[in-house]
């Protein structure tokens, strides 16, 4: 114990590691891939397989979770190669994205990047994780605003929590906040909830009202 408590061992800890997150917390990274269309700049969306568990049948970028000792560079680029059937070599990463931060507990990277004509017209979509892709020229983004609606957050209580331990009241006010949710409709596709986000804030970023 007296080891732990010298100073100079606090020093080390402290001063020797690598940053992370107070709490449980999940890390994701997803590409926002650029591709020309047919002589236009057009942005690429994945359709979710409705075989996976999780949010199937919904739009995205690729991407998924950063894997234990790559970067969220390299995450971003490996689930594409893994979800699309295109190579690494095929991808030139433009520059790193804004980050999300969620408040279910997780922060998403992203990346903006180029994939060649060639490649997206020899994509081999992973059909366990992939339903479809298909592409939306950047011009409809700029020509078309989404729907911006506030969505409400709030904490509940559950069952059993130890308010005499934490010496508040039963009726103690937890903290709420509330979020954007930015919808578009494409041709019958929605783009929405964090892809929706992502995708406002490139344009926002692309039309010079985001430094």
């Amino acid at each position: 114990m007296s080891s732990i408590l010298d100073i100079n061992n606090i020093r080390d800890k402290f001063q020797n590691r690598k940053l992370s997150t107070v709490g449980r917390h999940n890390f994701f990274s997803v590409l926002i891939p650029i591709v020309e269309v047919d002589g236009e700049l057009c942005l690429l969306y994945e359709v979710r397989s409705n075989r996976i568990s999780s949010q199937p049948g919904e739009v995205c970028f690729p991407g998924g979770a950063i894997e234990k000792g790559e970067t969220s560079k390299q995450a971003a680029i490996r689930e594409t190669v893994e979800e699309i059937g295109v190579s690494e070599h095929d991808i030139i990463i433009i520059a790193e994205g804004d980050k999300l931060v969620s408040q279910a507990n997780f922060t998403m990277f992203t990346y903006v990047g180029e994939l060649s004509t060639r490649a997206y017209r020899n994509i081999n979509i992973n059909e366990d994780e992939v339903q479809e892709v298909f592409t939306v020229p950047i011009r409809w983004f700029i020509e078309n605003e989404p729907e911006i609606h506030i969505m409400d957050l709030k904490q509940y209580n559950r069952d059993g929590f130890p308010f005499e331990k934490a010496n508040i009241p039963r009726d103690y006010k937890w903290m709420s906040s509330n979020a954007e949710v930015a919808i578009y409709n494409y041709k019958g596709k929605a783009i929405w909830g964090l892809t929706g986000r992502i995708t406002y804030n490139f344009i926002q970023i692309l039309l010079g009202n985001k430094e």
